[in-house]
């Protein structure tokens, strides 16, 4: 089980860092780069809730939240950004 949350935060980290990259491109939009970093607040969380209490349910809603704040958002690199967060949940 440990084995398995550890590589859950690992993937959450590159998760992250994938929204953090995105955000710091060009953005003509505020809203977006609003979105992003509640994106990325929820990603920490996610982390948080597995790394210390192993809480699978409250990292899936995290996970779930921030894909409903990607939604709205259409260019690839925001596709690919829901496509790994799928995974994740």
């Amino acid at each position: 089980v440990q084995r398995w949350l550890d590589s859950r935060s690992h993937r959450t980290a590159l998760l992250e860092e994938s929204v953090q990259q995105v955000a710091a491109g060009p953005q003509g939009d505020s809203g977006i780069a609003l979105r992003l970093d509640e994106v990325d607040l929820l990603l920490s969380f996610a982390e948080t809730r597995l790394a210390l209490s192993g809480d699978i349910d409250g990292a899936r809603r995290a996970y779930a939240f921030a894909d409903g704040l990607l939604s709205a958002l259409t260019a690839p690199q925001y596709v690919n950004l829901r496509q790994s967060l799928a995974q994740e949940q």
